[in-house]
């Protein structure tokens, strides 16, 4: 894929992004990367945008009673201790017969019986249930644009074609990055100069933005005189060059859903929809298979 000066611009204005949320005292991590409950014992990073482990041990109750189990004596049961530490060897076992340890089959199917209510909703609070919610949005997004791409298949006429594209540009409109100050969590995406928010960016914050979390954009505004110079620059990673040869500004700007374009406001699902969505399986982790249930 080609450079641009689109996204070197993009990627810098990120690094921006995360010094501004730095210096002003918010923990930080990047959005994009966290796909399912339990993700830091898969990574061994971002503890403090994860579950708890007893988070994790009350949501095992409840996926113990919805789901078959194919891991030999139920290790997140009998062993908890040790099954809930940071799996270094996480990524080798996608299958539900593994070593014991906690693995993405565990991760993706503890996310799907969370996020589907069979838990209790007393019981999540903090980060839990800001990935929760925000893991809500997320699946139904893959399963809605997986969904409609089966009954729609890519028209054979031009014309089509291009309406086809733009209606799907910027699939799945993932955020850059969730921060945390004072007991508070944010959604936020970096955005430069002018550049707005693509149709499902807007559609995960106005969701999000519903159950009283902080949504918006962290908006980075400098002017580059010589293209050719930073993109030179940018290919050799000679990041601190570029930043202090910028003189950026940044400041954050909540989200306001009622500035949202008519056609993306009328697709921002209830949350009847987002469940029904749900039910059909985690995009391409499917617990509605037959084996998966008891």
């Amino acid at each position: 894929m080609s450079l641009t000066i689109q996204k070197i611009y993009g990627d810098i204005g990120e690094r921006f992004a995360a010094d501004y949320l730095k210096a002003h005292g918010f923990e930080s991590c990047r959005a994009d990367k966290i796909e399912c409950l339990g993700h830091s014992f898969l990574s061994g990073k971002n503890r403090l945008f994860d579950c708890s482990v007893s988070d994790l041990i009350e949501i095992s109750k409840a996926c113990k009673q919805k789901f078959l189990c194919r891991v030999k004596n139920l290790p997140c049961k009998n062993k908890a201790k040790s099954f809930y530490k940071f799996n270094p060897q996480a990524p080798d076992h996608f299958s539900p017969t593994h070593d014991g340890r906690f693995s993405p089959f565990c991760a993706f199917k503890l996310s799907y019986t969370s996020i589907l209510d069979h838990c209790d909703n007393s019981s999540f609070e903090g980060a839990a249930l800001f990935l929760r919610r925000y893991l809500q949005i997320h699946k139904y997004i893959l399963n809605y644009y997986d969904s409609t791409c089966k009954m729609w298949p890519l028209p054979s006429e031009k014309k089509e074609r291009k309406k086809w594209h733009d209606y799907w540009a910027g699939h799945p409109g993932r955020l850059d990055f969730f921060a945390l100050k004072d007991g508070k969590f944010y959604c936020l995406d970096a955005k430069v100069n002018s550049s707005g928010l693509s149709k499902w960016q807007s559609i995960r914050l106005a969701w999000m933005q519903q159950f009283g979390y902080f949504c918006g954009v962290i908006r980075i505004r400098f002017e580059v005189e010589d293209k050719s110079w930073l993109a030179e620059q940018f290919e050799r990673g000679a990041f601190d060059v570029i930043l202090k040869a910028l003189k950026s500004t940044a400041e954050m700007e909540e989200f306001d859903p009622k500035q949202m374009p008519d056609e993306y406001r009328k697709d921002i699902p209830t949350p009847k929809i987002v469940r029904s969505y749900l039910k059909m399986g985690l995009h391409w982790f499917d617990p509605n298979a037959e084996w998966m249930y008891l």
